[in-house]
């Protein structure tokens, strides 16, 4: 078996066991790591990793059942995570409940193969590649591979409660999410556009005695600058706002298709922000940023949702936003872990807590978007919003696309033509097609491999 981590600053080397028999290779963050560690006193922890936390947890739980051992270990885990531990001549990978970490499965005729980015496993001649899938665990055993529920995400029961009681309960949960995610983190920063999902992680970082950065992208005029610079005025933090002009869109798009290994128009712009405003974290010295992205799944933000409740009613929208949370992974928390670790940065996701989810599933979704002509929707976290104190110019801003309201989505139509191509998608397939002309030696960098024998 093969496992690919990209290279980052808080990645250790592959950690071994107390009694050097099992060894482990994570890309991802455990919230309750000193609890843990408390509770594994008698273990030697030899580094300040929290995935360490993850291998001797397994190495405690049963040390004669390697599958069983990381089952059991799940439980006890409150984290991001994609792993994979081997004991001899087996190996047993996990990815956490949500998909916040990817993870990608491969095989050949020699081996199975593990990695974090597709291109990884591309390069080795796996041309097969699949996203391994969240909550599920699989045990490997030579070219024998079987895949089990491990932790997987539970649908919540819609409770009867009233607007006022569902509003605390939220914003309770909110700032205990955020609470975790920022302990122990020097440089707070946040990916900023002004809107209420990012207000209310500015706020909420305030209000815990954080002070965090904001970073914003988008073209001069847009209207993610706009309101950014307006909201942040309020909230009293400090924003750095990095302005995309036409050519500076020639020369990250390449990058961006490099990092969400697609030609796809609607990664690729949505994408692009992301990857200037984590730039801009990195150069400051943020390895943390946090983002508001799940808002919009937990509590109806799309537009296409009020077309949901029209057609079907509240059962076909709670329905709707079950199977898009539970499909996330497979496009958006994939396209955003990417643009930012190219940056090295670690994207947190307060809002895709599991007690947040757990939360907000079981608000009634009469309570997200009170009528089919609800064109603001998202109507609980707006009253979260003027509970904690945000203006109402905040609070009811209306969601726009990240591709949109930075302007990025209209300013490569632009650039499209400049270069000569009939469409979009005909210039990012050109990209593309540079880029990985030659997967096995890449223009920024090969992987880190490890190989598992």
């Amino acid at each position: 078996m093969l496992m690919s981590v990209r290279h980052r600053e808080r990645f250790y080397k592959p950690l071994r066991s107390c009694q050097d028999d099992l060894t482990l290779v994570c890309d991802g963050e455990v919230y309750n790591y000193y609890e843990i560690r408390r509770n594994l006193a008698e273990h030697k922890f030899k580094t300040d990793s929290s995935n360490e936390a993850i291998l001797h947890l397994i190495e405690e739980n049963n040390p004669k059942n390697l599958l069983e051992a990381v089952k059991t270990s799940l439980s006890h885990i409150d984290g991001i995570y994609s792993f994979a531990v081997t004991r001899g001549d087996e190996t047993v990978i996990a990815r956490d409940p949500v998909g916040v970490k990817p993870m990608y499965i491969g095989e050949n005729n020699d081996f199975f193969a593990v990695a974090s980015e597709r291109k990884a496993l591309w390069s080795i001649g796996i041309k097969e590649v699949r996203p391994f899938s969240p909550g599920h665990a699989a045990h490997i055993v030579g070219r024998k591979c079987k895949i089990f529920n491990a932790k997987i995400l539970r649908r919540p029961r819609i409770r009867k409660i009233d607007a006022k009681t569902a509003a605390l309960t939220l914003q309770k949960a909110l700032y205990s999410a955020f609470e975790k995610r920022i302990k122990n983190v020097d440089k707070i920063g946040i990916a900023f556009s002004g809107g209420i999902d990012s207000s209310i992680a500015a706020k909420i970082v305030s209000d815990l005695g954080g002070n965090a950065t904001l970073y914003t992208a988008g073209l001069e005029g847009s209207s993610d600058i706009m309101a950014a610079r307006e909201a942040s005025s309020f909230l009293g933090c400090e924003l750095f706002t990095k302005i995309l002009t036409i050519d500076d869109l020639e020369k990250y798009i390449p990058k961006v298709v490099y990092a969400v290994e697609t030609a796809d128009e609607v990664k690729v712009s949505a994408g692009l922000p992301l990857y200037a405003a984590a730039e801009s974290a990195s150069s400051n010295g943020v390895k943390t940023m946090l983002s508001g992205q799940g808002s919009d799944e937990l509590f109806g933000g799309y537009a296409r949702y009020l077309k949901i409740l029209k057609q079907g009613g509240y059962k076909d929208l709670q329905n709707n936003l079950w199977r898009d949370l539970t499909t996330l992974y497979e496009v958006i928390l994939q396209r955003d872990d990417a643009v930012a670790m190219a940056s090295g940065i670690e994207l947190s996701l307060p809002y895709l807590d599991i007690n947040v989810i757990k939360t907000a599933l079981a608000i009634p979704p009469s309570l997200k978007i009170n009528a089919t002509e609800d064109e603001l929707r998202k109507r609980i976290l707006r009253a979260v919003a003027k509970e904690m104190g945000l203006p109402t110019e905040i609070a009811a801003r209306p969601k726009k696309a990240i591709h949109y309201g930075s302007g990025v989505d209209k300013a490569m139509r632009t650039l499209a033509r400049k270069l000569g191509h009939s469409s979009v998608r005909s210039y990012l397939e050109s990209v593309y097609a540079k880029v990985f002309k030659n997967l096995a030696d890449f223009a920024t960098g090969k992987p880190n491999y490890m190989t598992i024998p």
